[in-house]
């Protein structure tokens, strides 16, 4: 959500500045957070978003949105490899006690496969989206999908994931390898 958008749109309340897309689906809409991996977010940002989402919980309940849920999007990883901090974010702690509200049925954390297939409403869509970063990549070597993917930062997390699959050189080396991550 940009600032002309926000503007427009009256979302200017700064609990909205965690929220990053609208997501229109045939059920409703979705108030989206996207994130990077499982390491995106740390405890303080946790309970930030915690507070956030609060925010806007209150403000449906007031009438002044309409929204179905909130939905934080993690791009690549598994649920079950996800660090404590998005239990902490729905306010569900195990142990340490934190300045957090149990929100957890009105906010859901989709990572991966899950995400992608919860997005695109289709189980496939991860595949799709490795195809055309593929394609982009043989369409010109100097793309910016290529400096993206060659990052030193992604190259490093996942090069344990590459050593899965081997050589990543077709499109079906490509599915291959998301379907290693995101499993």
């Amino acid at each position: 959500l940009d600032k002309a958008y926000r503007q427009q749109a009256g979302l200017m309340d700064p609990a909205f500045d965690d929220i990053d897309q609208i997501v229109i689906k045939p059920d409703g809409k979705y108030l989206l957070s996207q994130k990077a991996s499982k390491w995106t977010i740390q405890l303080g940002q946790a309970m930030g978003l915690n507070r956030s989402f609060r925010s806007l919980l209150a403000m449906r309940e007031a009438g002044l949105i309409e929204f179905e849920k909130i939905v934080v999007g993690v791009f690549y990883g598994h649920a079950d490899d996800l660090t404590d901090k998005y239990r902490v974010l729905r306010g569900i702690t195990t142990g340490a006690e934190h300045d957090v509200v149990d929100i957890s049925s009105q906010v859901e954390v989709y990572s991966g496969r899950a995400f992608w297939s919860w997005l695109a409403g289709d189980e496939a869509a991860q595949e799709w989206v490795m195809a055309g970063i593929y394609r982009a990549i043989v369409a010109s070597a100097a793309t910016e999908a290529e400096t993206q993917l060659s990052d030193e930062k992604i190259e490093h997390h996942i090069s344990g994931m590459l050593s899965q699959v081997g050589d990543v050189k077709t499109e079906q080396d490509w599915i291959s390898f998301i379907n290693a991550i995101n499993r």
